[in-house]
């Protein structure tokens, strides 16, 4: 999963509040909100950020439904040699003359139904 895509996936602190109302005061729900809430009051107050990015949840997501994503062929390696970027992913995407594609990779998500999926998974077992 590209980080580019995890990166559009953002929870946002209204989010989190329902969230907290969904679990209606369970343990993990709880604790998911005070969390958040530390994220926001402090992390985000000192590096200007107003969202919580999902890569972790949104990579697990995928295994179970993979159509939250949009996944596009592509060939992709790792650089060995190079001194600045050695072990860096290197990925080709229909370019002229590119070897050909070695794998499936993620190009865009579903954001709002990945959100959406969570807090009623989340909400509702905790």
């Amino acid at each position: 999963m590209s980080l580019d895509v995890t990166s559009r996936v953002s929870l946002q602190r209204h989010h989190v509040e329902l969230l907290a109302e969904r679990g209606g005061g369970g343990k993990v729900t709880t604790a998911i909100k005070a969390m958040m809430d530390y994220y926001f009051d402090v992390f985000g107050t000192t590096y200007g950020s107003t969202s919580f990015q999902m890569h972790d949840p949104l990579c697990l997501a995928a295994v179970f439904q993979p159509d939250l994503i949009i996944w596009e062929q592509a060939y992709v390696d790792v650089e060995l040699a190079g001194t600045l970027t050695q072990g860096e992913t290197v990925a080709y995407f229909k370019r002229p003359h590119a070897p050909k594609p070695n794998m499936q990779i993620s190009a865009a998500v579903d954001s709002e139904r990945f959100i959406n999926m969570f807090l009623e998974r989340v909400g509702n077992a905790f």
